[in-house]
């Protein structure tokens, strides 16, 4: 848990405050604001698909308005796109954007000391693990599908509670509305 300057809360799983949904990003949201990422690509991409042959073959022309459009819907497509591949990376490394910057301080840290000492991420669960922490143990076609599930329970598992088969995620039931 961190807190947040801006809200003023101490958010579990803090991964950073989001301008574009005026909200800390943490436990709690971090699935909403991954699929907020991805749904916004893809209809970003759409509309770049759309419009490309048009732009390709008609050129800008009396509407430059639909060059504006297209320009702005491949900036974004391209920005959102970085977005979503490094939160797709620290999903997989079982990080959050401010336990990336930590761990890459310790890893150099680590690699300083004498004997090249090597430092592991503890709350990497693996990638399977580390997903289904986020999304639940749903299958990908659902998991990608809004719906007002509470992230799945406990929020900081480590591999060593796995290991010692101290913890088994509990997901609530999907069709329950809460």
């Amino acid at each position: 848990a961190h807190y947040d300057n801006v809200s003023g809360m101490i958010v579990l799983n803090m991964d950073h405050f989001c301008p574009w949904v005026a909200n800390t990003i943490g436990y709690a949201n971090y699935r909403y604001f991954l699929l907020m990422l991805f749904w916004t690509f893809i209809g970003c991409a759409y509309v770049v698909l759309m419009l490309t042959p048009r732009v390709y073959y008609y050129g800008v022309g009396p509407k430059f308005f639909i060059l504006i459009i297209y320009v702005t819907a491949f900036s974004f497509s391209i920005v959102l796109l970085m977005f979503l591949a490094f939160h797709s990376f620290l999903i997989s490394t079982g990080q959050t954007t401010i336990d990336f910057w930590v761990n890459l301080r310790q890893r150099a840290i680590a690699k300083r000391q004498k004997g090249g000492a090597s430092w592991e991420n503890p709350f990497d669960l693996g990638v399977r693990r580390n997903w289904e922490q986020v999304f639940g143990r749903l299958h990908w076609t659902r998991a990608i599908l809004p719906s007002i599930r509470r992230p799945p329970w406990p929020p900081y598992a480590t591999k060593q509670d796995f290991d010692n088969e101290q913890v088994e995620f509990y997901d609530q039931d999907p069709h329950k509305i809460v």
